[in-house]
């Protein structure tokens, strides 16, 4: 059953993410930019909800919305039944608990002043979360649940890849045992095998912890892989929002059209390249 305000699943579970009728405008003197426009979407507990646009059009200000670092002029964004923008600062703090984020750079999001077991560490001490014996063991645990062992602990982020840095930041994103899961661009800033790695790792990851993603990229390729749905921006407003296979299949917004006919595939465009487009995608992420 759907409450009225429309934040209760039809299978009776609340969706993690409720975005509601976002609208914000920013003012550059006497210019104005709608970089919301009426944005209203859900995201369902355990699913990844793909926002795709090329630069600019609002997927990443949608983020900090829903994160609560952006106020909208207008709209709701509900995060774990919580409207974020009605909370104290307080009540925020201990929302973020629940929803954590991952950011393109994997160099500069960590502290290089610190070992990576004090940067995955570091939430579990600023929420007081076990005793430091119970913080080491499930620091251990996270570090060998995004691929790495426990060496690496004790080194610095100077001394990992970029790969390995990004493990590190999903590995302290999770250690409040969020549920969601912010991905803004997560993956662009790595090499295309090293990419594979971490989206199998993503996947596998959602599977083990029931974790919810809102994905953010400009990839149609990456968004196919990862999401559920997907949600394609353009000047602020969602102009498409289906199911990844119905996307793909039929698109029918045209710029939806123009970004899946600009992907590199090589081949005359139509079925052939939808196929081919899965067989390279399946084969890298398997490689990987």
């Amino acid at each position: 059953m759907t409450d009225n305000d429309g934040t209760t699943s039809s299978d009776g579970t609340d969706p993690v993410i409720v975005a509601d009728d976002l609208q914000l405008t920013f003012h550059h003197g006497k210019q104005e930019t709608k970089a919301l426009d009426h944005v209203s979407f859900r995201v369902e507990r355990g699913t990844t909800l793909a926002l795709v646009g090329q630069s600019g059009s609002g997927k990443s200000t949608t983020a900090r919305t829903i994160l609560g670092i952006q106020k909208p002029d207008a709209g709701r964004a509900i995060v774990c039944g919580s409207d974020v923008h009605d909370l104290s600062q307080r009540e925020l703090r201990l929302l973020r608990q629940k929803m954590q984020v991952v950011l393109q750079d994997p160099f500069g999001q960590l502290n290089r002043r610190h070992t990576v077991g004090r940067i995955i560490e570091g939430a579990l001490i600023a929420f007081n979360r076990g005793s430091r014996r119970e913080r080491r063991e499930r620091v251990a645990e996270l570090i060998r649940a995004v691929g790495l062992d426990e060496s690496y602990l004790g080194r610095n982020p100077r001394e990992l890849s970029g790969g390995q840095c990004q493990r590190v930041a999903i590995a302290r994103a999770l250690a409040l045992q969020p549920e969601l899961v912010v991905l803004d661009e997560a993956v662009s800033a790595l090499d295309v095998s090293v990419r594979a790695q971490i989206l199998n790792m993503l996947v596998q990851l959602q599977k083990d912890f029931g974790l919810t993603y809102l994905f953010i990229t400009h990839d149609l390729a990456v968004a196919r892989y990862m999401a559920h749905d997907i949600a394609v921006m353009h000047r602020g407003r969602i102009v498409e929002h289906s199911d990844r296979d119905t996307l793909f299949a039929n698109p029918k917004d045209p710029y939806t059209q123009g970004l899946i006919a600009s992907i590199p595939v090589g081949l005359p465009r139509g079925a052939a390249v939808r196929a081919e487009f899965d067989r390279r995608l399946e084969l890298q992420l398997e490689d990987g």
